[in-house]
């Protein structure tokens, strides 16, 4: 078991970098894992409850958000570009993870908002519809990846740009059934 410690993660598609810092600066595991929740969970077995987590706010961040809070962590979410501000000229995954432990252990984080679980798909959704892409619809370069990745993360089909706003009504029709407005 470890005392009290901050813990930075450099988060890719399939790769992670790890670090686990002591609040006196002392470095007490820096390893890289698969992005995965079983490696993970298993690199941060030894973490104790409730130890702030700090990784960069990047697309696929939400899922890794909610794991850590499983894990009962404090997952905080980190702005990309004021952390670069803030770090070592030398820019790799093991200088990041371990960035993101040091600002988290001096408490000089940039951190962002972490909207609730139930507005983070509503957010997503905005964004490509307000985007100006268009809905499934093929640019000159080919399917638009980001809706592509909403899809399939919110399980819709959609056809046409046309359905957007049918879409969007919907989006926030489901937004004030499922928030406290109207409780």
């Amino acid at each position: 078991m470890m005392g009290e410690v901050v813990v930075g993660l450099d988060v890719h598609l399939k790769n992670t970098q790890v670090t686990v810092m002591k609040m006196n600066g002392e470095i007490v595991k820096k390893e890289r894992i698969r992005t995965c929740k079983a490696e993970l969970r298993k690199s941060l077995e030894s973490v104790p409850k409730g130890t702030k987590v700090a990784l960069e706010s990047v697309g696929f961040c939400w899922p890794w958000i909610d794991f850590l809070a499983e894990l009962r962590l404090e997952p905080l979410l980190a702005n990309p570009l004021k952390v670069k501000l803030r770090a070592e000229d030398v820019k790799n995954d093991k200088v990041d993870s371990k960035t993101l432990a040091e600002l988290t252990r001096m408490n000089w984080l940039p951190t962002c908002y972490v909207p609730p679980a139930e507005l983070r798909w509503l957010r997503s959704m905005l964004r490509i519809v307000l985007s100006g892409r268009g809905l499934a619809q093929e640019s000159r370069t080919g399917p638009n990846p980001s809706l592509g990745s909403a899809i399939s993360t919110w399980r819709l089909t959609l056809a046409r740009r046309k359905e957007g706003k049918q879409l969007l009504e919907w989006m926030f029709l489901r937004f004030l059934r499922t928030s406290s407005f109207l409780s």
